[in-house]
């Protein structure tokens, strides 16, 4: 099990903060408010959430077919990511 829920917090509660700082670009502080949560809560489940993602990203992220479009390819910028 990735998450789950603990006796502070719920995995839907762990899932919005992660999403509110992450989408928001928010440092930890307004999170805190927000959730009315500690430094170390915020931090540890932010964390849980972002290495659940990472777990399932191989399964849910990526081109259907597996090929690089070509102007990703041919930009330099981008194709060292997608080698």
């Amino acid at each position: 099990e990735l998450l789950y829920n603990a006796r502070e917090i719920t995995i839907e509660e762990q899932v919005a903060m992660f999403l509110i700082t992450l989408g928001h670009d928010q440092r930890n502080r307004p999170t805190q408010y927000n959730f009315q949560h500690s430094r170390q809560t915020i931090s540890k489940y932010f964390n849980l959430v972002l290495k659940a993602i990472l777990h399932i990203a191989h399964e849910y992220v990526g081109h259907r077919d597996g090929t690089t479009p070509a102007q990703v390819r041919g930009d330099p910028r981008f194709f060292p990511y997608f080698k």
